[in-house]
């Protein structure tokens, strides 16, 4: 057998060892509590958004019922042509 070519001493700076733990950030309540809030917020702004659409189509309603009774537009109802009233 051949003796050894290279000796490797290897020599450590500090003795101290790390330990690195990992744990979950997210249990399973708590990650439906997150998606459940979320929900929440996004199911909350929709139902805002649709009663102020509702609002809006309310209120153009309404001025376009306004300005034919200032214009005096006549429409037709039953083959008669009379002046709106409403």
């Amino acid at each position: 057998m051949l003796p050894p070519a290279l000796l490797l001493q290897v020599y450590y700076a500090e003795a101290v060892t790390e330990t690195v733990e990992e744990f979950e950030a997210f249990d399973v309540f708590s990650l439906v509590g997150e998606l459940g809030g979320a929900l929440g917020l996004f199911l909350g702004w929709s139902c805002l958004n649709l009663l102020l659409e509702l609002a809006q189509v309310a209120v153009n309603a309404c001025c376009r019922r306004r300005r034919r009774r200032k214009s005096g537009t006549k429409i037709e109802r039953d083959g008669k042509i009379m002046r709106s009233l409403t």
